[in-house]
């Protein structure tokens, strides 16, 4: 998107409940079906304190999801949310798993656009910045979908 003049096409926003999300990533196919292998394994590698804080983690195995790590599948949750609100279609077309929440390598969150989500992606010329937060409870996420004109 750098050096692009880009307009805004969308803005969404979501907030999950933590606990929620903790009880559906006990659930193997669950998460199979929602998030990316990437995914999965960046939020098994994290984990938080319950405070906000996080660290890297051990991962845990497979179907040992704790508390800790289930606020970064939320996280991802909600901006995977976020994400198809801005685009203002919902999971319409296309599955949770096109959207991947990916980091660089500061830990900034991004959006990799996979399968169908991609090809209306590409058709629309858009673009994502996307923001991500949790504490206790909680995890929002706001994204700001770009529409690249030149």
């Amino acid at each position: 998107m750098r050096g692009e003049i880009a307009i805004i096409y969308g803005v969404g926003t979501d907030i999950v409940d933590v606990e929620r999300i903790y009880k559906a990533v006990q659930n193997p196919r669950f998460v199979a079906r929602v998030f990316t292998r990437r995914e999965a394994d960046y939020c098994r590698l994290r984990y938080s304190n319950g405070n906000g804080d996080s660290a890297r983690g051990v991962a845990q195995p497979k179907n040992d999801i704790r508390l800790g790590h289930a606020i970064h599948f939320a996280g991802c949750w909600a901006a995977k949310e976020a994400v198809v609100k801005s685009v203002g279609t919902g999971f319409v077309g296309f599955f949770p798993r096109d959207v991947e929440i990916a980091r660089d390598e500061s830990g900034k969150p991004y959006v990799v656009p996979l399968g169908t989500f991609r090809d209306k992606c590409d058709a629309l010329r858009l673009g994502f910045h996307l923001s991500i937060a949790h504490s206790g409870t909680i995890a929002t996420a706001t994204c700001i979908a770009m529409e690249m004109i030149a």
